[in-house]
């Protein structure tokens, strides 16, 4: 467990100076041992979604917050469905200030142990790391909070502020837990001025904190499904109208489209502030982004970094392949594209532009569904391309390749939003 988190945490809520009576010195080697074991036993619980089963996370998370007189409800479990819950807990100041929320979500994707060196629900603890399917994503960051409000509260330092912590169902993939709890219990949350969550850019260099990251925006989502229908084809016997080899032709193309660069306010300002940990040319390069990536060689040098290159454009990644039909071909193949839109572009803007890119060789044409975007989720968050998919599916935009007929005008292809 990382000290400056907690640290952190108490410089926000608590007031430059307190009464030296009413506080008790932690044992912080104790607090990260402690820290160590609740994350190791939260491993072991198995939340994938779907389909979640969050609401045994959400027991762990309470039994935990009681030990320490800190009371926490579990919510909305009949609206969520079976197995599934939202966390809630208040540790209370004095009202000077408004109140911090420390958000976390209790499911994880899923895991295919025949990738993993320990048993992704194991909670191995090995060579000085704790290992398991969401210990980055995002209980660690949970099991962290837990601590900062354990801390908090044995601490006896008063507080100005409450300290708010939840815990989400279906961050993974549908958004649920989030929007069901903001729908249900808006009183809960109306007092919060901070919210601290997964995500963001903290940079820590030899152990030292050099900065916060502060998120000020974020992307919007919106998916995309391909789906190709042809003849089903044999390895001993190939058709020409597999529609296997159009997808992966059309899927190919959608993977090497590049989108175009946006600069927005506020990228712009964090590579001017972060220009001062550079020296040289690259500090210059960085202080004036929008010159820099006019330049092919500055910009291939920004474009380089993950990071950087998701928040210059709207990004696009492959994550879903399906095949379904008879015989060893199959009749039919589809293939699913998560998208992320910078927040002042429309989502049209993060796809090819041209319905021509996706046209098969043979009798067939794209058709598109009209795209809806909305706001992703009720909380700050990063985009993350190692799973199949994130909050909020926040309007479906389906693409059909389907035969046509001389003289015949097919309707436009209908997919139900999952």
């Amino acid at each position: 467990m990382r000290r400056w988190t907690i640290v952190a945490l108490l410089t926000l809520a608590v007031p430059p100076v307190a009464p030296a009576a009413a506080q008790q010195a932690l044992n912080w080697d104790s607090l990260s041992a402690a820290a160590v074991r609740a994350l190791s036993e939260y491993l072991k619980i198995n939340t994938t979604n779907p389909p979640g089963n969050e609401l045994e996370g959400a027991r762990f998370l309470q039994t935990l917050l009681a030990r320490d007189g800190i009371d926490a409800q579990i919510l909305d479990t009949a609206e969520l469905g079976s197995g599934r819950a939202n966390l809630y807990a208040r540790l209370r100041g004095n009202g000077a200030k408004r109140a911090v929320a420390l958000v976390n979500h209790l499911d994880v994707v899923p895991a295919d142990p025949r990738y993993w060196s320990v048993d992704p629900f194991s909670g191995a603890i090995k060579d000085g790391y704790v290992y398991g399917r969401g210990a980055l994503d995002m209980r660690g960051e949970g099991i962290v909070q837990l601590m900062a409000l354990v801390a908090l509260k044995r601490s006896g330092v008063p507080l100005t502020r409450d300290i708010v912590f939840i815990g989400n169902a279906d961050e993974e993939l549908g958004g649920t837990g989030a929007q069901v709890f903001i729908q249900r219990h808006p009183d809960l949350v109306k007092d919060v001025e901070f919210l601290m969550t997964e995500g963001g850019d903290n940079l820590v260099e030899d152990g030292h904190l050099r900065y916060y990251g502060v998120g000020i925006a974020e992307k919007r989502t919106f998916w995309q499904r391909l789906t190709v229908h042809g003849t089903p084809s044999h390895g001993s016997r190939p058709t020409k109208a597999n529609p296997v080899p159009r997808l992966v032709a059309a899927l190919d193309r959608i993977a090497h489209y590049e989108t175009p660069l946006h600069v927005t306010p506020g990228v712009e300002k964090y590579f001017r502030d972060v220009s001062v940990r550079y020296s040289g040319q690259q500090r210059a390069w960085l202080a004036d982004i929008r010159a820099t990536l006019a330049e092919p060689r500055r910009r291939a040098w920004v474009l380089s970094d993950v990071y950087w290159n998701a928040i210059l454009r709207n990004t696009i990644s492959l994550t879903e392949l399906q095949g379904h039909g008879g015989g060893a071909g199959g009749a039919g193949a589809c293939g699913g594209r998560h998208g992320r839109a910078l927040d002042h572009h429309p989502a049209s803007q993060a796809a090819p532009r041209e319905p021509d890119r996706h046209r098969p060789v043979s009798r067939h044409r794209a058709r598109r569904s009209r795209a809806r975007p909305r706001r992703a989720r009720h909380h700050a968050h990063a985009d993350r391309g190692d799973r199949p998919a994130d909050l909020s599916r926040a309007g479906d935009r389906g693409i059909r390749l389907r035969p046509v007929q001389s003289g015949t005008r097919r309707p436009p292809a209908r997919r139900a939003r999952q």
